[in-house]
């Protein structure tokens, strides 16, 4: 569902030829995925609206998360795809982390968390430490946005919910 969203507002913004910056256009697609999906999903599970409005904010700023990231990679690749792509990519990428929010994934319902948003600024550090060094070797600074933008989505696509703690332990498991 938010794929599809996603690339109906791509298609929008994409059709109304708005007059803005391209960095403030992703950011707003992924403003607007969030917070269409969050409002849609808190419909379908008739929410009333004193539970509803306050994760409609966390979505928001989420999603503005996910429009910067996905800026800095059309900032430094410049994939020859439109927005009804990059509105496709928004819409799963700010999709995934607000239905696990929204408990359909399992878990309660709860507006977005800290964890959500720190998974996705260390991720986004990482990509850029890792971008640096890269260019460092071969030069070209304008890969550092793309790579820390790739690598703050995986969290997204994971829910935002990485809980290492776990993954350690699991691993610990298997090699015994």
């Amino acid at each position: 569902m938010s794929m599809v969203l996603g690339g109906l507002l791509g298609l929008a913004i994409e059709i109304s030829n708005l007059e803005m910056p391209f960095f403030l256009e992703e950011i707003l697609l992924g403003v607007l995925c969030s917070l269409v999906v969050a409002y849609a999903l808190g419909k379908i599970q008739e929410m009333p609206d004193g539970l509803l409005f306050p994760r409609l904010g966390p979505a928001a700023a989420y999603g503005a998360l996910i429009g910067l990231c996905l800026f800095g990679i059309w900032y430094t690749f410049d994939p020859s795809v439109g927005f009804v792509a990059i509105g496709s990519i928004a819409g799963v990428c700010c999709g995934l982390p607000v239905a696990v929010s929204f408990g359909l994934m399992g878990g309660q319902s709860r507006p977005l968390g800290a964890l959500e948003f720190w998974n996705v600024l260390l991720s986004l550090a990482m990509g850029a430490g890792f971008g640096i060094l890269v260019a460092m070797d071969s030069g070209d600074f304008y890969l550092v946005p793309g790579f820390a933008g790739i690598l703050a989505l995986i969290p997204t696509l994971l829910g935002g919910r990485i809980n290492l703690k776990e993954i350690l332990e699991h691993l610990e498991w298997m090699g015994h």
